[in-house]
């Protein structure tokens, strides 16, 4: 028997699964990744180079396959937790400074130096199909965020989300029907790039960016709806306004406001999530507060009787007790505690109840359950006891607090402080409800105080 606790609206577990699932998820799609990128280093043989999914679009050159397996190998290789590895910072060291490289040399210097080189290994290759920008800016994105990432966490995610804008650039030209963004990337390497992003930005799931939003709390569903919403709605105002907006404007426009609007949501998703978590803790608090008692710590008269409603209800497994079990029950009453008030005030006698329920919970078991019933009175419910078990436990605090506690009086020094106790059994199999085993404990404690207080009395009739 242990004292209950406040039930909360999100637990832990059920708060962090969708992150769990986030990190396996990450794990899966990067070997996807690596799949496709063997697919792509078929596609990019001599013989296949004018197949493609879509007839008309550009197809996948063999320095943009090469970059996608490096990039592949280097995801995969820190496994589920994105361990950090010499041969993982390589490949992505590399893959940075080749599509670096190209993007200079084919914007700047008007040269394919870097194809050809990549051509020459390969044994040729279309003169048509080619790396593009959006391709070399993509993993050039997602090789520099996985590179900051251990030092610079949220530039590296702000990094690794800028390099989706020409990933949905490709998507919206293909989805829209925009013919001018179809050279951009290839449908295989904008399908392989997808996977690569979509594993890169995951691996971030246990950082305090990404981790809120990949919970179950009440904003987390809100910014995932909202995120959901932004770009299915963009997508429907790019497909209406393309007979309006230049081609190839519009999905530039849109491609940037999605990725704006969720770089927002994440950077500030911790901050919110902080407020959501202070807020839990404080309802858990005050959901504390209310059934325990403020100046002894123990459960009061409401806490209690919450709980023995759990004790005694049977479709409650979790607290429901064996009908072959017996609880005793003890109700408890300082002795003439009128008298310490009058005498020498609240603030003793607040002093003395303190005293009292510490040396009490002294002398119980873990497993039982001290509560301040009410005023000076108190009610110990003492698992697995019969009724001599009871009877014992209560004569041994009675003695202890008689011993242990007192109070200064003016007139007459010490006083010492003494209890009246009455006890009974709480039978599951035989006893309908623990109100009635209240009732025979105070029953027998009213008899303790007419006999003489100081002095613990068996029920006057037992119920087994």
């Amino acid at each position: 028997m242990s004292v209950p606790r406040p039930a909360t609206t999100h637990g832990t577990r059920w708060q962090i699964a969708p992150v769990r699932f986030a990190i396996r998820a990450h794990w899966a799609i990067a070997r996807l990744g690596v799949l496709f990128a063997a697919i792509i280093g078929i596609f990019v043989l001599r013989e296949l180079n004018d197949l493609s999914v879509v007839k008309w679009a550009n197809g996948t050159h063999p320095l943009t396959a090469l970059l996608v397996i490096m990039l592949s190998v280097a995801i995969l290789g820190g496994g589920v937790f994105n361990r950090e590895t010499p041969l993982r910072r390589a490949l992505f060291l590399s893959c940075f400074v080749i599509s670096c490289g190209h993007l200079y040399e084919s914007n700047v210097l008007g040269t394919r130096w870097i194809m050809e080189t990549v051509e020459k290994v390969t044994g040729g290759v279309n003169p048509d199909i080619f790396t593009g920008s959006n391709t070399a800016i993509v993993i050039a994105a997602l090789s520099l965020g996985a590179l900051l990432r251990r030092r610079f966490e949220r530039i590296a995610l702000i990094i690794v989300l800028a390099g989706l804008i020409p990933i949905t650039y490709a998507f919206l030209s293909y989805t829209l029907g925009q013919s001018g963004g179809y050279g951009a990337m290839s449908p295989m390497s904008l399908m392989a790039l997808t996977l690569l992003a979509a594993a890169k930005v995951l691996s971030f799931s246990r950082t305090a960016y990404l981790r809120p939003i990949l919970t179950n709390t009440v904003w987390a569903r809100f910014a995932r709806g909202q995120i959901a919403a932004m770009i299915l709605g963009v997508w429907v105002i790019g497909l209406l306004g393309t007979e309006i907006i230049s081609e190839g404007q519009s999905e530039w426009t849109l491609s940037a406001v999605i990725s704006f609007f969720i770089v927002t949501i994440l950077v500030s998703g911790p901050r919110i999530a902080r407020v959501e978590r202070d807020n839990r803790m404080m309802a858990r608090e005050l959901a504390r507060k209310v059934v325990l008692d403020p100046m002894t710590g123990l459960l009061n008269r409401r806490g209690a009787i919450d709980y023995l409603n759990d004790v005694s209800a049977p479709d409650k497994a979790d607290v429901a007790l064996d009908p072959a079990r017996k609880v005793g029950v003890i109700l408890a009453d300082i002795d003439h505690f009128k008298r310490v008030n009058d005498t020498s005030g609240h603030q003793v006698g607040d002093e003395v109840i303190i005293d009292v329920a510490r040396r009490m919970k002294e002398c119980l078991r873990a497993s039982d359950v001290l509560v301040r019933w009410g005023g000076e009175e108190f009610l110990i419910l003492l698992a697995d006891c019969d009724l001599t078990g009871t009877l014992d436990t209560a004569e041994s605090l009675r003695s202890a607090v008689a011993q242990h506690v007192s109070w200064h009086d003016p007139a007459c020094g010490n006083v010492h402080v003494t209890l009246s106790m009455g006890v009974a059994v709480y039978n599951v199999a035989a006893v309908p409800s623990v109100d009635m085993v209240i009732r025979e404990a105070d029953a027998a404690l009213y008899m303790a105080k007419f006999s003489g207080r100081n002095r613990v009395q068996s029920p006057i009739l037992r119920l087994n």
